[in-house]
């Protein structure tokens, strides 16, 4: 199996393992569906992958970020603990992420970044205070 998963595919995976459907609406009002896809075909080997090659998959936590698309991945770590800007690594020859391919293609780097914006704003990530997310 090579296909890439996420913690957000778990809630979607129980559901359908269960045989049960994730509410619409909830006393009237919409409820926002879960944003992972079912691992079930992956699982039961009728598929290799969860997401498709080109789908970006971010995360955040506190002064960290991250977005995966494909085999490349962007991360930001706040200073001390990491450079403080964006890094991008090719984790089919890298899984240990040692090699910024940062410089190396500029234009890789940026539809990383772009793509994290675009995670960020369609889930509203709030930066924390005095910390690096939009910058």
């Amino acid at each position: 199996m090579d296909g890439v998963a996420h913690v957000m595919d778990l809630a979607p995976t129980f559901l359908e393992l269960a045989g049960a459907t994730y509410p619409v609406t909830y006393n009237g009002k919409p409820v926002e569906q879960p944003r992972g896809k079912s691992m079930v075909p992956l699982l039961s080997k009728n598929s290799s992958t969860v997401h498709d090659p080109d789908e970006a998959i971010g995360w955040e936590y506190n002064n960290f970020k991250a977005i995966r698309i494909g085999d490349h991945k962007g991360t930001w770590i706040s200073k001390p603990f990491g450079p403080g800007e964006w890094e991008i690594f090719d984790l089919s020859v890298d899984p240990g992420e040692s090699k910024d391919l940062s410089t190396q293609n500029p234009k890789l780097r940026q539809r990383l970044i772009d793509a994290w914006d675009e995670y960020a704003n369609s889930v509203g990530v709030i930066p924390p205070e005095g910390g690096p997310f939009g910058q």
